[in-house]
């Protein structure tokens, strides 16, 4: 499904829903973006006016060059929380 990109609001983002709807793959085609994973939580964060998109977009810029995916979700203390995941090996 293509949406606007959660981070940089670019159309014509690759949406892919896992972890049983809990969490959304993102492919986003816009230069200096990329490819992350985000959950539901972060997303409801981000629209409620959450923290610099710009800098999350710069650390997933900076975790697909090192062929890793950022994973952004939301930290027990309500906080968005971020996580590179590299390839299995």
């Amino acid at each position: 499904m293509e949406l606007k990109c959660f981070l940089c609001n670019t159309v014509g983002a690759v949406c892919e829903s896992a972890d049983h709807g809990n969490r959304q793959r993102i492919t986003c085609v816009a230069p200096g973006c990329g490819n992350y994973v985000i959950t539901s939580g972060a997303i409801q964060r981000l629209e409620e006016g959450g923290p610099n998109k710009e800098v999350l977009v710069e650390l997933v810029r900076l975790a697909n060059e090192r062929t890793g995916v950022l994973d952004i979700s939301v930290a027990s203390d309500g906080l968005l929380q971020t996580t590179e995941i590299l390839p299995m090996a």
